[in-house]
């Protein structure tokens, strides 16, 4: 049951339903406070002049405009967490708790989830203003610096199976791997491994040697002995592949290593200039942006000096809403600088054979032929190297629509072992 509210606004205004919603909350018990506002240009009457209750439109007709936005980061991947085991579906970052179907009997429950997740008191009068994972992020970051996570991100903790344990990127964010998550299936569990720095001014870990010891330790936090489960997208797989040969070395099993179009770099790999523009066109195709959507071309790009580049960066992505709409200035630097550093460490490890089986799954689209990266893979490992192509490109292969045929090609092999 919902309490719906049907509003005919005054001529030259067009209130919110969060509006709606906090007016209400302020004058009414929080059980009155209606769950959907449904929009009308004038109430139905009847020929005799009172209200025609049934000539209502359902809620569903409400005029809402919805775009899905996933969530960007990990604070808004936790929200989303909580938002979507109370409402029992998936939710972007800009749906409305209420409009979903939250009442206040869920909010309350609500509330006391987000309370234990960042051990702040979060009034009841704090979602009804905020009523969506965005708002409330935002409400929750003002006040004050949220405190680092230094351990595995559940994204998606049920499941009777062994947990999967995704090493992030090079943007560091393993809130991208959310999707993939839900493919697998809810009897999967899935853990990201999250790039320190993301969320304080912790120090950067600048070799894949020093990653791969933190999140090993992270890991048995989750699962204290073999066998294991490992993937990783991009730089990631590198991570990956260098946590099972700690593994191995310690007498530890590893059950399965998948490195989604991870590659390494050659021995004569030039060094990173970090003031290449080209190296911010990646980091903001990381972040999703599509080729297409960049404005700037290279001639362009290399006549603005790094700091015009990275506000160029800044305000592109937060358009596309592809980072957290209250994102400053400075914080989107430190994911830049966290970007750099992963890039860095990628190109400069040069890893020892593993004895682990791998399955490498490559972007149809790519550069380099898949035989060649099959290769060099099998060059380092002393087990069986299986590979698989998904459509796609380096970026696109974790996001709709194509993330759908990965999680496929890992929920195979996942069985097989």
């Amino acid at each position: 049951a919902r309490l719906v509210s049907y509003v005919v606004a005054e001529e030259g205004m067009d209130p919110s339903a969060a509006e709606l919603r906090g007016w209400l909350a302020e004058r009414l018990p929080s059980y009155l406070v209606p769950s959907v506002f449904v929009a009308l240009d004038a109430l139905p009457l009847t020929p005799s002049g009172k209200l025609d209750r049934r000539a209502l439109p359902a809620p569903a007709s409400a005029r809402e405009e919805h775009v899905f936005v996933a969530p960007r980061d990990l604070l808004e991947l936790q929200l989303a967490h909580v938002w979507e085991e109370l409402l029992g579906t998936p939710v972007g970052v800009r749906d409305d708790f209420f409009a979903r179907g939250g009442h206040s009997l869920l909010a309350l429950r609500l509330v006391a989830a987000v309370e234990r997740l960042t051990g702040r008191r979060v009034p009841l009068a704090t979602l009804l203003a905020a009523p969506t994972v965005e708002r409330l992020a935002c409400a929750l970051r003002g006040e004050g610096p949220l405190p680092a996570v230094d351990a595995p991100v559940p994204l998606q903790a049920g499941g009777g199976e062994r947990p999967l344990f995704f090493v992030h990127a090079a943007g560091g964010n393993v809130a991208s791997y959310a999707a993939l998550a839900r493919h697998l299936g809810p009897d999967q569990p899935v853990y990201g491994l999250q790039s320190r720095g993301l969320e304080g001014e912790e120090p950067l870990l600048i070799r894949i040697e020093e990653m791969a010891a933190a999140y090993l330790a992270q890991l048995r936090t989750v699962q204290e002995e073999g066998p294991y489960r490992l993937a990783g997208w991009s730089m990631g797989g590198l991570v990956a592949f260098e946590m099972a040969r700690r593994l191995e070395a310690a007498g530890e099993k590893v059950e399965f290593l998948a490195l989604v179009d991870s590659r390494v770099h050659p021995e004569d790999s030039p060094l990173l200039d970090p003031d290449d523009p080209d190296l911010l066109a990646s980091f903001v195709l990381h972040l999703g942006l599509a080729p297409e959507q960049i404005p700037l071309s290279a001639e362009e790009a290399g006549s603005l000096t790094p700091g015009e580049r990275l506000r160029w960066a800044w305000e592109v992505t937060r358009e596309a809403d592809l980072v957290p709409a209250d994102l400053g200035l400075a914080r989107f630097e430190r994911l830049w600088t966290v970007f750099r550093a992963n890039v860095a460490a990628a190109a400069g490890y040069r890893p020892e054979p593993c004895a682990s089986d791998l399955l490498l799954v490559l972007a149809e689209e790519r550069a380099m032929p898949a035989d060649r990266e099959v290769a060099r893979w099998e060059a380092l490992t002393r087990g069986i190297v299986r590979s698989a192509t998904v459509a796609g490109d380096h970026f696109t292969v974790v996001r709709e629509p194509y993330v759908g045929e990965l999680a496929r090609i890992l929920a195979e092999a996942l069985e097989r072992t």
